[in-house]
């Protein structure tokens, strides 16, 4: 269409000259009119214009967001026909939008649909727009705005328990140690995660067992979160990023049963965030950021697994087998729950479960396996 008005304005020109025919310039004036106007408009499409972006609260991964855009036209000419261009960065995607008319000193909100590929830090980059009029031969978009920075959470899924209640009791205390005595009845079994220095040997010394200070106002955390993240995956690979959606997906669903928690990251540190002090946000923000593997030693283990010896249940997250899995049966006993082991390498299909321990390799498995 563009090619057969350009042929036209130059059959009229061309038409004009040999004929001098005040038809043929009265036309040929028409066509350079039509086509002068829409580019002189098209030009100053994005003089003047301002673009603020407001994400939601909350972005998850491998989900549609529709992000507000508030357009301001500082300038004092009339807007027509604005089109955005569509975005395919790394991170994040969205869909052409368009306003069809923006009044000087207008300012309009136009909702754009996000779609966020992977966790992480991603960067907004400054919207390109054009004007979109008719007859307009040469199209030429605008950068606008200016960079955003959003951190997109992980993707989730939702999660079931295995009865109302297994995930925790907010009622749960320490287990005070059971005497006739009175004066014992401030005292409890010495346990794992309890100091040495506390034992009170002379006690030890008549009944042969250990008993510590019982703290009486001490209230256990709930559930804990074990995400281990060994050496054989790296980050953007399918089964770590498997494993920590994985434990993203049981934290937000303890959040939303308002069940405290704790989360114990094994990277290249050990790391325990705890509900209790921690937004959620802030919680998801350190799953959204993890990029680091390490080798678990077994004292790395032990740590990370001391941490959670008081929970009423843990749940752990692997992104590989190893052999501190055994360990983690035995130093936790019956207060773990699942041990979930992320094969995000492996062929899609029906999660795999013998006893405590459940392969998955999506988090439609997870969704379909009762923790």
């Amino acid at each position: 269409m563009k090619l057969l008005l350009a042929f036209l304005w130059l059959f009229f020109l061309i038409s004009a000259f040999n004929s001098a025919n005040n038809l043929f310039y009265l036309v040929f004036a028409l066509f350079t009119a039509f086509f002068a106007a829409p580019a002189v408009i098209a030009r100053r499409a994005g003089i003047g214009l301002s673009v603020k972006l407001t994400p939601p609260a909350a972005v998850f991964a491998g989900s549609a967001e529709s992000v507000a855009v508030e357009i301001t036209n500082a300038c004092g000419a009339e807007k027509f026909m604005l089109e955005f261009a569509p975005a395919d960065e790394e991170l994040y995607s969205f869909s052409r939008a368009r306003l069809p008319y923006l009044s000087p000193a207008g300012v309009r909100t136009v909702p754009l649909d996000f779609h966020f590929k992977k966790r992480g830090l991603a960067i907004v980059r400054p919207l390109s727009v054009k004007s979109n009029i008719p007859l307009l031969l040469k199209e030429k978009y605008i950068t606008v705005g200016a960079e955003r920075h959003m951190i997109v959470f992980p993707e989730v899924a939702a999660v079931r328990f295995a009865a109302p209640g297994s995930a925790g009791n907010s009622a749960a205390k320490k287990r005070v140690f059971n005497s006739d005595y009175g004066e014992l009845s401030k005292f409890k079994d010495y346990g794992a995660g309890d100091s040495p220095s506390k034992i009170n040997w002379r006690h030890y010394s008549v009944t042969k067992t250990l008993i510590v200070p019982q703290n009486e106002n001490q209230v256990r955390v709930e559930n804990s979160v074990l995400l281990l993240l060994a050496e054989d995956h790296a980050s953007g690979s399918p089964s770590y990023e498997l494993a920590v959606s994985a434990a993203a997906s049981i934290i937000k669903s303890l959040h939303d049963r308002r069940l405290s928690f704790k989360l114990i990251s094994v990277s290249d540190k050990v790391k325990v965030i705890d509900s209790r002090s921690a937004p959620i946000e802030k919680i998801l923000t350190h799953l959204a950021l993890l990029d680091q593997n390490r080798t678990i030693s077994g004292a790395r283990l032990a740590r990370a697994a001391k941490n959670a010896v008081n929970s009423a249940s843990v749940y752990a997250v692997s992104s590989q087998r190893f052999e501190g899995l055994n360990f983690l049966h035995r130093f936790l006993g019956d207060r773990l729950r699942k041990i979930i082991i992320a094969s995000g390498d492996a062929a899609e299909g029906a999660a795999k479960a013998g006893g405590k321990l459940v392969e998955i390799t999506s988090l439609k498995n997870l969704s379909e396996t009762a923790l």
